[in-house]
């Protein structure tokens, strides 16, 4: 019987810290998405450039590995193929669209 009012504890204890923390992290995210403001007014530096497309780049990495192997690809120029069109799209993707591309692939569902 006591280790049915230990769970019992346990579960009441939960909803009452850890489910008010994540609501409360959900809204300080809402929060910053709502206040976040993407101005392309200003001119993009070389090293930002660079920062991007690297950036972009390294996704595209994780993408054409992920590509890979759920589908099985065992041909070393399909292979190839998959990581240079990933690395280069993923990395053009971010060069061009900045923090609207990784606002598009991680804002919204970071808040779900």
């Amino acid at each position: 019987m006591s280790n049915l009012f230990g769970a019992h504890w346990c579960m009441m204890m939960a909803q009452q810290f850890i489910q008010p923390g994540r609501a409360q992290a959900r809204r300080l995210i809402q929060g910053r998405q709502a206040d976040m403001r993407i101005v392309d007014d200003h001119e993009v530096s070389k090293s930002e450039q660079v920062t991007r497309f690297v950036c972009g780049a390294l996704l595209g990495v994780v993408f054409a590995v992920a590509i890979t192997y759920k589908f099985d690809v065992s041909s070393l120029i399909w292979k190839t193929g998959i990581a240079l069109v990933s690395i280069l799209g993923w990395g053009i993707l971010a060069l061009v669209q900045g923090d609207r591309f990784w606002l598009a692939i991680f804002g919204s569902s970071r808040l779900r």
